[in-house]
């Protein structure tokens, strides 16, 4: 017995729990608090809080009236329906009684003139009362969810109290954090101060080959391991960047502040970039032995900086910045490129094939630009033979007459890569070919996602559909 009664206590227990749960204005609440909170974040972003606060609080005072006027209607018409219950309470049953029975009669058509006026006397001797009732019940039920919401607005009010309290403290320590991290990453920046003596001992060296007017300059072998020492020191870091309005709209920031710079996303060194430029343009003749001393200019920042007919054979500069860079006839052999940015770049005739001197520092002979970015770039006639091109992107890139012989093509992104012009039949048939020979290059599980299609090209393209250009172009399409 003492079994059962646990058994039942326990069951009665979970139902308790699960009636006040589900209680309706539990759920109203919560859903209110919750809608409240989203609605909150919506306003404070577009700046209209305080008008929909005013509103909100309006709504407030409107229950609170609603729940007292129905608190004392309720009392006013409860205590007037009792007044009229008649004092032998066996009248209220029989009347009732009277009643279904004459209103059965009278819809089943089961009825005559006297049952008419008996139902007529019968509803006149009971209205007074059922009339009190009927209007003290309605009194209950305003009452009822005048309260219920009121008490679920209150709830979602508590609930984006806290919730704004909460954001306002986390969205205060987001800008510390910025602020922090920024510094952190300046400090960086201010530690260039301390290789300021061994930049310009290095460029006063170099100075000193440009000087000698000589054609064939071959730099020591001591400058080369002073140039990798302090290529090592110069590392990457975030620094601040300004732009035009497009560029901060570029980030998501509609209104910068003015003076105002971003940090920037990725770690680069100017540094390096700047330096490396100072060494090739001198085009010493033992190159190969810079490459062999090892020197790492990876991050190296030359975005929209003129590098044509410059040769980085050899050099490590993976995950390096040439957006918008300008490189006629550069020279890439058997450089390492890892993840490298040439968006925008103008790489008409670029070489990327393997060196033909041998060197012993490379791990491997060819081109490495897994991961590289091509996008929107001019590559007329680049040479990518045997380059590792796993996982490149070459969308909206130009790829007249370029040559990618027993290249590594796993993954490259060819969409909307311009192959050759299509604005007569032989080239057409040109294009045609060109597109089926990079196709004939990919893998199997490649070759089946490309097709090409003929059309003009973007209005916003870099490099094709100039004002007055009606020419039709030959692009990789994704295979649907």
């Amino acid at each position: 017995m003492d079994q059962e009664t646990k058994t039942s206590s326990k069951k009665s227990l979970w139902m308790r729990l699960g009636l006040k749960v589900s209680s309706p204005d539990l759920i109203t609440g919560v859903f209110l608090g919750i809608g409240l909170v989203i609605t909150a974040q919506v306003l404070f972003t577009f700046d209209i809080a305080i008008d929909v606060l005013v509103v909100a609080a309006g709504i407030i005072v409107v229950f609170f009236v609603g729940a007292f006027s129905g608190y004392y209607l309720f009392k006013h018409y409860s205590s007037k329906a009792i007044k009229s219950i008649p004092e032998n309470p066996e009248e209220i049953q029989d009347l009732v009684f009277e009643i279904a029975t004459f209103s059965a009669k009278i819809s089943s058509g089961k009825y005559n003139e006297k049952d008419k006026e008996l139902l007529k006397k019968r509803l006149n001797k009971g209205s007074p009362f059922f009339y009190s009732l009927c209007q003290a019940i309605w009194a209950a039920v305003l009452r009822a969810v005048a309260f219920g919401r009121l008490v679920a607005i209150l709830g979602g009010v508590v609930s984006f109290s806290i919730f704004l309290a909460t954001y306002m403290q986390v969205e205060k320590l987001e800008i510390q954090n910025k602020l922090i991290e920024t510094s952190n990453h300046l400090q960086e920046a201010s530690r260039r101060a301390l290789l300021v003596s061994e930049i310009q001992e290095i460029n006063l060296e170099l100075s000193a080959y440009s000087s000698n007017g000589k054609d064939n300059i071959k730099l020591s072998l001591a400058t080369l391991e002073n140039i990798a020492n302090l290529s090592a020191g110069l590392r990457p870091y975030r620094f601040l960047e300004y732009g035009e309005p497009d560029f901060y709209k570029s980030v998501g920031i509609v209104t910068p502040i003015q003076g105002a710079g971003l940090l920037s996303k990725k770690a680069l060194s100017p540094e390096r970039g700047r330096l490396l430029l100072r060494v090739l343009r001198l085009n010493p003749e033992n190159l190969s032995e810079f490459a062999e001393v090892r020197p790492d200019f990876s991050y190296s920042d030359f975005r929209g900086f003129q590098i044509s007919h410059l040769n980085f054979s050899g050099l490590v500069m993976n995950s390096s910045d040439f957006r918008d860079s300008e490189g006629f006839t550069a020279v890439f052999n058997s450089s390492q490129l890892d993840y490298s940015n040439f968006t925008g770049a103008e790489l008409i005739g670029v070489d990327f094939t393997p060196s033909e001197k041998q060197i012993s520092s490379l791990r491997y002979p060819h081109t490495n630009l897994r991961g590289a970015i091509f996008v929107n770039a001019r590559l007329n006639h680049a040479k990518f033979d045997k380059a590792d091109l796993e996982g490149a992107d070459f969308s909206n890139s130009v790829l007249f007459g370029a040559s990618f012989n027993n290249a590594n093509l796993r993954n490259v992104n060819w969409e909307g890569a311009a192959v050759f012009q299509a604005d007569t039949v032989d080239n057409q048939e040109k294009a045609i070919d060109d597109f089926e020979r990079i196709i004939d290059l990919l893998p199997l599980e490649d070759q089946a996602k490309w097709i090409y299609s003929f059309r003009y090209p973007d209005a916003d393209h870099k490099y094709l559909g100039d004002d007055g250009d009606d020419t039709v172009y030959l692009f990789f399409s994704k295979k649907m």
